[in-house]
């Protein structure tokens, strides 16, 4: 049970990069620009990694970027297929 434990904890922090960039999206889309949206997560998903790096309180990687992005374009596609 511990080893499971300790497999799904590393995959808990993806899924709240994903969330994280979900719910900028969701904000940020009803008045910015697709693109606009998409480059402000990144800056915010950078500035945390960045944090995390240089502050010693999280490990810095680049996944957790690419998970951030992931649940921002979730939304900008479904955004996308409602307009369509």
């Amino acid at each position: 049970m511990k080893a499971f434990i300790s497999n799904i904890l590393p995959q808990r922090d993806k899924l709240l990069h994903f969330i994280g960039g979900t719910y900028i999206s969701l904000i940020l889309s009803g008045f910015a620009a697709w693109w606009i949206t998409l480059l402000i997560v990144f800056i915010i998903a950078l500035g945390v990694e960045v944090y995390d790096k240089f502050s010693g309180k999280g490990t810095a990687e680049v996944l957790d970027i690419i998970y951030t992005l992931a649940g921002s374009i979730c939304v900008l596609i479904i955004n996308l297929i409602k307009i369509i």
